[in-house]
């Protein structure tokens, strides 16, 4: 850990932790002397999804079916 000062802030409404982030790293810079890294990112939410693989394989639905499938309903289609 090379960070002397580490601010995390946690909950599930992205666009809030994002205003809290930014807000905790204007303050920081005011003061100067610090360097600031937001690891926030491009500020795009993870999905976990939880597979019951026994039920899925008995149903003859593969990890690859499940991957393809996710894809289709999470992500936009290029252009948009």
């Amino acid at each position: 850990m090379d960070e002397p000062i580490q601010v995390r802030v946690s909950g599930d409404n992205l666009d809030v932790l994002a205003q809290l982030s930014d807000q905790a790293s204007r303050v920081l810079r005011s003061i100067g002397g610090y360097q600031v890294h937001d690891d926030l990112g491009v500020r795009m939410p993870n999905l976990r999804i939880d597979i019951d693989q026994d039920r899925a394989n008995s149903l003859g639905i593969g990890n690859n079916q499940i991957g393809q499938v996710s894809q289709a309903a999470f992500c936009r289609p290029e252009g948009d």
